[in-house]
Parts: C-alpha cells; structure tokens; sequence
C-alpha cells in the first residue's frame, strides 16, 4: 500500500499505543513504583514465561523447521473447518460455545452462587425490582440486615448503577439469575465477531472469536454475577452497528445503524456510567470525523437517533437515580461516598489517590491481564503490542479499536478504587480489542520477515499456547491452576441457601446467621450512623473489646448525642495503646480484630468470642436470598437476618410471628428451632 500522511500518522499512533502497552503492561512499572510491593508475584510469572514460553516458542520453530509441509497440512484443514460455515452460523456456533463454556465455569468454579460482595448486593437490588419498586423499606432495626455497598437509610437500594441489576432482574424472575451472564457472553462473542468480520474480514473475524470464547478471564467473568458481562455485551452491540453506520448508503440506513448504537451505549451507561462515557466519547469521536469526511447528511441523522435511542436506557438510571437519592443525577455512589469520582484527592477510606498510584492503577491492570486474560506462558499484553507495532497498514478501524484500550486503562487510573475480580475487571469491556490483535499478531509477524519458516512458527504458536496453558505446571497461571483455585476458594459460598431452606421445609421462618464479631462490630456501627468507611478505620485501628463496650454503651437508652458519636468511639481506644494493636489468634479467629496489649477483656467481649467458635457465616449471601413485597417490605416463606445474640429480642416486635432458627455452619442440620 502507497504511504499517505493518514496511514503514516495512524501508523505512529499504534506504534505509540504499543510502546505505552509495553512501557506498562511489560515493564513492570507498577513494581518499579511502589518498591515491588504492587504485585509480588510479577518475577515469579517472568521466571515462568522465560521458561515455559520460551519452551513453547522452540517448539513451535522445531515444528516449523522439521515438520514443514505436515504442519502446513495440518492448519490448512484447521483452517477449513473454522472457515466452512456460513457467517450466520459461525456466529451461532461461536456464542453457543462461549455459553457453554460460562455455564461449565460457573457450575465447577462457583457452583453458580455469587461469591463477591457486589454480586450479592446486585441480586439484592434485582430482587427489590422484582417487586416492582427501586427501593424497598428498611426493617426497624438495621443492623440485622446491613451490608457495606448497601443503603439502608430513609430508603433501601445498593450503591450500584440500575442497569446491571435491572438485567439481572430477569433472570432472577425466571429463577436462572445465574444464566445471565453467559447469555451476555455469547451475545458479546457474537457481536464481537460481527464487529471483527466487517472491519477486519473472516479471516481475522473467526480466529479471534474462538480465542475470545476460550478465553479464561472472559469466561471466569461470565460464570457470575458481575455487571461487567452485560457491559461487554452493549459495548459489542454498539460496535457491530458501527459499520452499517459507516457504510449506509441511505438516510434510513443510518438512522437503523445510529438507533442501534445509540441503545447499546445507552445500555452499557444505565449498567456501567463510566464505561458508556468513555465508550461513547471514543465512539463519538469517530464518528464526527467520519460525518464531516463524508458530507452528506445522512451520518448526521444517523448520530442524531443514535442519541435519540441512547437516551432511553440513560432515561431508566436517571429515574433510578430520582426515585432512590431524590434527585436524577445524584448516584448511590454519592450518597454512600460523597461525591468522590474520578480524579485525585482523597480517596473514601482516606488514601490518597495521587497521579502516582494512578500510574500504579494503571499499570496493575495491564500487568494482570499480561496473566489473567488468556493464562497463557507469555505476557497478553506483550502479544497485543506486538501486533500493534507489526501492523502494516492500519485501518480506522485498528486507530479505533487501539482508542477503546487506551481510553479504558487511562479512565480508570483516574478511578480511586483497585478493581479486582478474577482478574482487572475494569478493562473486561475490552478485551475482545486485546484479543483481535493478538489474533492478527501471526499473520503480521509472517508478513514483517517473509521468511516461511517464520510464518509457519507463528501460525503454531497461538494453538501452541492454548496447550500449553492447558498442560501447564506453573504457579502463577494456566487455565487447570486457575479453575482449581476458584473451585477450591470460598468454599463456604458455594451453598446453595435457597435449596436448604426448601428442604428443610421452612415456612413463615426467620432465620439468624451468625456472622463473625468483627463483622457485627460493623453492622451495629452503621445502625448507629457511623459512615462505612469511619466505620472500617474504626474496627482497624481500635482494641476490638473497648470498641464493643463503647457501642453497648451508646446502644442503651437514652441514646447519647449522635453528633459526637464517632468521636468517642475513637477515644475508647487510648492513643498509645493503638500503638501496640495486634490480632490474637487464641482470643479470636476473626482476622478483622485487633487487640491492645495489657487491655481489659470483659465478660462480655468473652462471650463474643465464645460464640464465634461455635461457626461463623458471611450474611451478604444470605439476604440476597430475601424477598421484598409490592410495599416494599421483607416477604416470603424465608427470611434472613444478622444474629446479634441477646440484641435479637429487638425483631420480637416486627417478626415475632415467625418460627424463628439458627443457621448452623458445620454439621448435619443447618436449621436449629430457636423458638
């Protein structure tokens, strides 16, 4: 292809994103910041990508330079095969696999149960629209029903944005919430190939679909609950629509293409606002530079219903927002947080977010996808680089894909909070991006030297990988070693609650789950008005029996004056014996608790830890598995709630009509009668 100033300029900007991936994602600048102290396993992966990878990449030539024409052979018929359907059913075929593949993950891994705090508090928030309302109604006493991203004041609702719990709610209505996210992968794999196969062609389209579906950081995600699934699905949606948009020849051709895009962004912003913000500034960008390019109105009109039919979903989070915090663009986020969003400052729980630990975030996140997004024995990101350099002649269509990474990692290293969920969660929407380059990265490297031997070696180092992350004995990734670690984590999650209260044929009953002494510590802290994060600093730097005495002291009546309340909880802990606070594993398990040396251990703090050696149980899990009624109140055969011992009496009032058990935590009968 001649060179032109455009194709030379979209040429240094991939060089440019490259180098940046590399100087991030490669170089371990994370650890170079923060004395090695941000990802200590980094050289242990490096130890084993020189190994292993290196390993892989010897073969790979060996079977290049001695198995030439058989292996030529070999991927000529793999060739055909994956290129044999037709588009419509290669499409079908490579979502069904990606489902299936979620379905399996989430069956052996999680045992399709919800195992992070914001999976749980998002089937709390389905739940509460299942009946109808965006909030429901606190019961009297709080802390039996608290949890830490959760509302619970004047008005009941999760701290998350509406649209992910609003897909969920389907799901959890049809009694298969656990099916919604590897039906939002198939359909983000889908997308993500009609995007790759009109952009880029069959040929690129096809190879980088089944790397995605077999992908273990997109399936991983896909086997739970996370927001972050029905994210990726909008964001595929919006860009398969994007070449029809491009490509209209007609004013209602565009305006179908920008419809469709429209609701798609629209969506990914109701479920995940900042996703759908940098998504459609980067969308948008191309899009205005094609519309003046193009001098006809009909891009124009097609921009115009795209906002047009974006501003439907965002409609839905605004009324969200209006019917839970009172005003449409006041978020959860901010009632519980304070209006803290990007940039740097001060973060919720009091470290500061400084342009160097956003350089840190940033790099944490390419540096975990080099292992969690493909846990093959070399660096994803170096992969993705790689292509990005080789590209001879970039499209528009690499400069926008390139935009969607680099916009991702640099919005969310403005984000204070360190997102990690079976690997960087944040850059989830993406990922098909990473995976199309590394996809194209054989044929560039082949086309780069000339060399057959070369061309052969990369066309069978990517299968080559996918056996070797299989068959793998590393430490720090492979597809068996991460299975097994999520399969063998958190196994008390893996209970699925609902099925042992209908076998133990409980109805009209109140069920206690007794969690452990620090977390009831919190929960009676929040009861009181002390924020979540003063309440977290509080249980970390105070002696865990004065801080139990002081909130028995500020529980009894007449309450005390709650303006100072935090005040004297902090001062129950003397200044120099916050000096010597440590956990002590012989008084308590509870890894939360801190105690002073030479401090009093009343009778009371005993009892506490006395009752936690009897078994202890996380609560989240179990409320997401209540009901709310049309009055917004808690319903059903089954309801649970935080046993806080002697503190129980206080729901004789509200609940004392039900049979009222004990969760039990180990042993053959999980339900003990209390009354």
């Amino acid at each position: 292809m001649k060179p032109t100033p455009q194709l030379d300029r979209s040429r240094a900007a991939l060089v440019l994103i490259a180098a940046f991936l590399l100087a991030f994602g490669v170089v371990p600048m994370a650890n170079l910041l923060t004395s090695g102290h941000a990802l200590p396993w980094w050289s242990g992966a490096v130890r084993e990508w020189l190994l292993y990878g290196g390993l892989t990449a010897l073969a790979a030539l060996a079977l290049a330079h001695w198995q030439g024409a058989r292996l030529d052979a070999v991927l000529e018929r793999a060739r055909g095969v994956v290129m044999r359907p037709a588009p419509r059913a290669f499409g079908a075929l490579v979502a069904a696999l990606a489902f299936a593949l979620a379905v399996a993950a989430a069956q052996y891994a999680f045992a399709r149960q919800p195992h992070s705090l914001d999976e749980m508090e998002a089937l709390w928030q389905a739940r509460i629209y299942a009946a109808g309302r965006f909030s429901a109604v606190p019961i009297a006493h709080r802390e039996f029903t608290s949890m830490m991203n959760v509302i619970d004041w004047g008005k009941w609702y999760t701290l998350f944005p509406a649209g992910g719990p609003a897909v969920l709610t389907a799901g959890l209505v049809l009694g298969v919430a656990w099916l919604v996210d590897p039906v939002c992968a198939a359909i983000g794999v889908a997308a993500s190939y009609r995007f790759t196969r009109r952009a880029f062609g069959e040929d690129i389209a096809r190879p980088a679909a089944l790397l995605l579906a077999i992908s273990p950081f997109f399936l991983f995600m896909a086997a739970g609950f996370q927001n972050h699934t029905p994210a990726l699905a909008a964001l595929m949606l919006a860009l398969a629509m994007l070449p029809d948009w491009r490509e209209a020849s007609s004013v209602r051709a565009a305006v179908r293409a920008g419809a469709c895009i429209g609701l798609a962004l629209g969506a990914l912003t109701a479920i995940r606002p900042l996703d759908g913000a940098i998504a459609s500034l980067v969308l948008g960008a191309f899009q205005v530079s094609h519309a003046v390019r193009a001098r006809t109105r009909a891009p124009w009109l097609g921009i115009a219903a795209q906002a047009a039919a974006g501003a439907v979903p965002v409609a839905f989070l605004l009324l969200a927002n209006a019917r839970t915090t009172g005003h449409p663009l006041t978020f959860a986020y901010d009632v519980m947080w304070g209006a803290r969003g990007l940039g740097f400052g001060a973060s919720p729980f009091g470290e500061a977010h400084t342009p160097v630990r956003a350089l840190v975030l940033l790099s944490e996140n390419l540096m975990r996808l080099d292992v969690y997004l493909l846990e093959w024995p070399v660096p994803a990101v170096l992969l993705a680089a790689l292509a990005l350099a080789l590209l001879r002649a970039p499209t528009a269509w690499d400069v926008l894909a390139a935009a969607l990474i680099v916009a991702f990692v640099c919005g969310y290293a403005l984000y204070w909070h360190d997102g990690f969920w079976v690997g960087p969660r944040f850059m989830y929407p993406v990922i098909p991006l990473y995976v199309l380059f590394i996809a194209r990265l054989p044929r560039e490297a082949a086309a780069r030297t000339g060399e057959p031997l070369v061309a052969r070696a990369a066309q069978a180092f990517l299968p080559l990988c996918v056996i070797a992350s299989i068959v793998s004995p590393g430490s720090t990734s492979g597809i068996r070693l991460r299975a097994a670690q999520y399969h063998d984590s958190l196994r008390e999650l893996r209970t699925d609650i609902a099925q042992e209260a209908r076998d133990a044929g409980l109805k009209n009953a109140l069920v206690f789950v007794h969690e452990g002494w620090g977390a009831r510590l919190m929960a009676r802290m929040w009861a009181l008005g002390i924020s979540r994060a003063d309440a977290e600093r509080l249980l970390a730097q105070s002696d865990a029996c004065a801080l139990e005495m002081q909130l028995l002291w500020e529980e009894s009546p007449p309450l005390a004056d709650s303006a100072t309340r935090a005040a004297r909880l902090w001062a129950a802990t003397p200044a120099d014996a916050r000096a010597t606070l440590h956990a002590r594993p012989e008084v308590s398990a509870d890894e939360t608790l801190r105690f002073a040396d030479g401090a009093p251990f009343t009778a009371q703090c005993h009892e506490n830890a006395i009752a936690d050696s009897a078994g202890v149980a996380l609560y989240p899990p179990f409320l997401a598995q209540d009901h709310v009624g049309r009055d917004g109140r808690l319903t059903g055969d089954v309801i649970y709630v935080r046993d806080l011992g002697a503190h129980d009496a206080a729901l004789l009032r509200e609940f004392g009509g039900r049979e009222w058990y004990r969760w039990v935590a180990s042993g053959g009968r999980r339900f003990i009668r209390m009354r």
